[in-house]
């Protein structure tokens, strides 16, 4: 399974996208950025067994959310 799904960066204001390689917390035009997930790949490879079942906090979907 992949570490990261993270696809990109992209402003809600003006639409500009950013690369996951850019370290951005605000658009050039001020705006907070959004983050975007590959969602179909972490469809195609999200399991149920993936997620470690004695954790019962937040932290069991880190390898999802990065």
């Amino acid at each position: 399974m992949r570490y990261s799904y993270l696809s990109h960066l992209s402003c809600p204001k003006c639409q500009k996208i950013y690369t996951k390689e850019e370290v951005h917390h605000l658009c050039t035009c001020g705006s907070p950025l959004l983050v975007n997930y590959d969602l179909q790949k972490l469809k195609s490879d999200w399991t149920k067994e993936a997620l470690d079942p004695t954790d019962h906090s937040l932290w069991r979907y880190h390898p999802f959310c990065l």
